[in-house]
C-alpha cells in the first residue's frame, strides 16, 4: 500500500511538473514578451532551482538561448532572448493566413526555398492587418486562422487610419525587438505595407533593410535574387 501510494504521488508530481512546463512551451512559441509571461506562469509554482531545470530544458530545446536569474529580485527572470536567430526577415502575410500557416502560400514556399542554406539563422515575420496585428512572427500565424483579408491599397486609401494605426503598431513592436537580431531585412511587395514599415523604421529609429521587389507578384519571384545576395553579403562578412 504504502509503495503504490509513492508511485501515485511520484507520478501526480511528475503530471503536474509536465503540465505547467507544457504551458511555458505555449509562451515561449506564442509570445513576444516572453520574458514577462514565463515568470507570470513560473513565479508562483516552483522554486528558483526548480526554474532553473526548466530554463535547462527550454535552452536544450532551442526555444530559449540565453537566460539569467535575478537573484536580487522577486522577479525570478531578468534576461531571456532568442540568439539563435540573427537575421529578421519580414514579408508580407499570405492568402494561407486563413489556415493559420503562412508558409503554405507559394510566395513563403519560394523563400523558404531559397533561404534554406542561412534557414537556421534566419526567422521570418509578417507584415499582418488583420486585427491591426502588425508583426507576426511565422509561428504566430495561428493568431488570425479564420480571417481572410486582402490588403489592396484601396482597402488602406479608402480609410487612411488604417495606414497609421498599422505604422504605430509596427513602430512600437521594432522597439521591442531593437537588439534582438543582428540585422533586419524587409521584402515586401505590398505597398501600403512597405509604407507603414518605413514610416515605422523611422520612427522607432531601427535600421531596415529594404530590398526593392516592386509591388506585383511577378516582380516578387523576379527580385528574389536580391535578397538572397544581401543574406550572402551579410553571412560572408561574419565568415
Amino acid at each position: 500500500m504504502g509503495v503504490g501510494l509513492d508511485v501515485k504521488r511520484f507520478f501526480m508530481a511528475r503530471y503536474r511538473f509536465w503540465r505547467k512546463y507544457w504551458e511555458v512551451y505555449q509562451a515561449t512559441s506564442h509570445e513576444w514578451e516572453t520574458a514577462k509571461t514565463i515568470t507570470n506562469k513560473l513565479e508562483d509554482h516552483y522554486t528558483v532551482d526548480r526554474v532553473r531545470v526548466i530554463l535547462r530544458i527550454l535552452k536544450n530545446l532551442g526555444l530559449v538561448e540565453s537566460c539569467c536569474i535575478n537573484k536580487n529580485s522577486p522577479t525570478l527572470w531578468r534576461k531571456v532572448h532568442r540568439t539563435q536567430y540573427k537575421i529578421l526577415l519580414i514579408l508580407p502575410c499570405s492568402s494561407t493566413a486563413y489556415l493559420g500557416d503562412y508558409r503554405l502560400a507559394p510566395s513563403w514556399k519560394l523563400i523558404l526555398k531559397h533561404i534554406q542554406p542561412w534557414r537556421s539563422q534566419v526567422k521570418l515575420a509578417a507584415v499582418e492587418c488583420i486585427n491591426n496585428y502588425g508583426l507576426l512572427l511565422e509561428d504566430e500565424a495561428w493568431k488570425v486562422k479564420g480571417y481572410d483579408i486582402y490588403p489592396s491599397w484601396d482597402w488602406f486609401k479608402r480609410n487612411p487610419e488604417r495606414l497609421e494605426a498599422l505604422k504605430n503598431t509596427l513602430a512600437k513592436q521594432l522597439q521591442e525587438l531593437d537588439g534582438r537580431f543582428q540585422a533586419i531585412i524587409a521584402y515586401v511587395n505590398v505597398k501600403a505595407y512597405r509604407l507603414a514599415l518605413e514610416q515605422a523604421a523611422k520612427e522607432a529609429n531601427i535600421h531596415i533593410d529594404f530590398i526593392d521587389c516592386g509591388f506585383s507578384p511577378l516582380s516578387f519571384r523576379k527580385n528574389i535574387h536580391k535578397l538572397t545576395k544581401k543574406l550572402q553579403q551579410i553571412f560572408q562578412q561574419e565568415a
